[in-house]
């Protein structure tokens, strides 16, 4: 596909991930190019170091604001254990020192007095710590770290990201018996949460209940009947600002398992829904 005179963003999506490239006109001038809230590309993937570094496509977007568009015109590398400088292949933490077992948001950032964009990691979800002169920002993934302060390995499929393995966020035999929240593995935002409950009585009968962010409107769903052979409930649920769904079990005891996992989410990318 060729770009033609016009001003806008062509993309060629070879694969789901991005990896075949996004081929754009970058001469975008000002908000009305894109609409609202729009992210084209910008694909994130683990590094040749996969444990520190995070690969970005090219693509656009428009920032927090709907100001600004920020267009990254050739893929860039960054690193979390290094402090942010500008340009692929260097740092890219915004302050302090890269932590275990800590979500960090991933900005695409712009100045306006050069139009240089580039990209940096904060633990900060909503005013990372800028680089001096770059006044445009735009939240366009988010990375976890391991006990050893490394990347999670992760998969990003358009704007859904797939765990290598499935991960366990409860397993307890004595649950509450009220709707509680539980931190499920997704950023600290509002996420479209898919995972699963699965439980087994060892004492006949039961419930388990799952219920996304806002549980208050009433919907939840559970299973019932004879749980002495185990029953799994799966959905797909909207998690709260803090990336919690909530759960209950109709009883306090007798349980021979009791278990909550994810399986992966879909991040809104900086949309509006957060």
């Amino acid at each position: 596909m060729a770009s033609t005179a016009y001003n806008y963003l062509d993309i060629y999506d070879g694969v789901p991930s991005g990896a075949a490239g996004v081929i754009l006109n970058d001469n975008f001038s000002d908000i009305s190019d894109l609409t609202i809230d729009s992210i084209r590309g910008l694909h994130t993937s683990n590094g040749t170091d996969s444990d520190h570094d995070i690969d970005i496509t090219t693509g656009a977007a428009t920032d927090s604001t709907n100001a600004s568009v920020l267009v990254l015109s050739s893929a860039i590398t960054k690193q979390i254990d290094a402090s942010w400088s500008v340009g692929t292949a260097a740092g890219g933490l915004d302050t302090g020192s890269v932590t275990t077992s800590t979500w960090y948001a991933i900005w695409l950032i712009k100045r306006s007095d050069t139009g240089v964009v580039d990209a940096l990691f904060s633990t900060s979800f909503s005013s990372p710590t800028m680089p001096t002169n770059y006044d445009y920002k735009r939240r366009i993934w988010a990375v976890l770290t391991d006990g050893s302060s490394n990347i999670t390995a992760y998969e990003q499929v358009d704007d859904n990201c797939n765990w290598q393995e499935v991960v366990t966020d409860l397993n307890d035999t004595t649950p509450p018996t009220s709707l509680t929240a539980l931190t499920v593995q997704v950023p600290p935002i509002r996420c479209l949460w898919v995972g699963y409950g699965q439980a087994k009585s060892s004492s006949g009968s039961g419930v388990l209940n799952l219920a996304p962010g806002n549980h208050a409107g009433g919907f939840y769903l559970s299973s019932h009947t004879d749980m002495s052979t185990g029953v799994r409930v799966t959905a797909p649920m909207w998690t709260t600002s803090a990336g919690q769904v909530y759960y209950s079990g109709s009883k306090a005891s007798g349980w021979s398992s009791f278990q909550i996992r994810t399986i992966h989410y879909t991040d809104p990318r900086g949309k509006a829904v957060e």
